[in-house]
């Protein structure tokens, strides 16, 4: 009964991420986040701290990516051209 429940539930949060990614304010949210946890995206720390702590923002922002059933390559290019036009 315990992994129904909890299917359930995983079904749900799914949902509801979908839902909030397709909005406008969605889109803006994921793209704040890409800012604050891929920022340093290639750039490994000297400091094991600091590249744990970096790690642990981009697994989120990768889960919920993944939720959201985002194509998280695709993504990526983006952000990495969107960079390099600057």
């Amino acid at each position: 009964m315990k992994a129904e429940q909890a299917h359930k539930k995983l079904i749900a949060r799914k949902a509801a991420i979908e839902r909030l990614i397709k909005s406008d304010d969605g889109q803006e949210l994921i793209n704040y986040l890409a800012d604050i946890c891929l920022n340093n995206l290639g750039a490994p720390c000297k400091d094991a701290l600091e590249y744990a702590y970096n790690e642990g923002k981009r697994s989120v922002f990768l889960a919920v990516m993944q939720m959201a059933e985002k194509d998280l390559g695709n993504f990526i290019y983006n952000i990495v051209r969107e960079e390099e036009t600057f």
